[in-house]
């Protein structure tokens, strides 16, 4: 899994419930995605060379 705490990975859990609009029922589960984050080094090298093509850019 990785490394947690501070500047650790981790995992994301995003989920969707369903829920009825007229009375506001929860149907149950809808859809779920789990992934593991980036390490922070990366995320870090994405944004630096993002932040200079958009400088380039304009």
């Amino acid at each position: 899994m990785g490394l947690i705490g501070k500047g650790g990975n981790g995992l994301i859990l995003h989920s969707a419930l369903a829920i009825e609009p007229e009375n506001g029922q929860s149907l149950g589960l809808l859809w779920q995605k789990l992934w593991d984050q980036e390490p922070k080094w990366l995320k870090q090298f994405w944004v630096s060379r993002l932040n200079v093509r958009y400088c380039q850019s304009n």
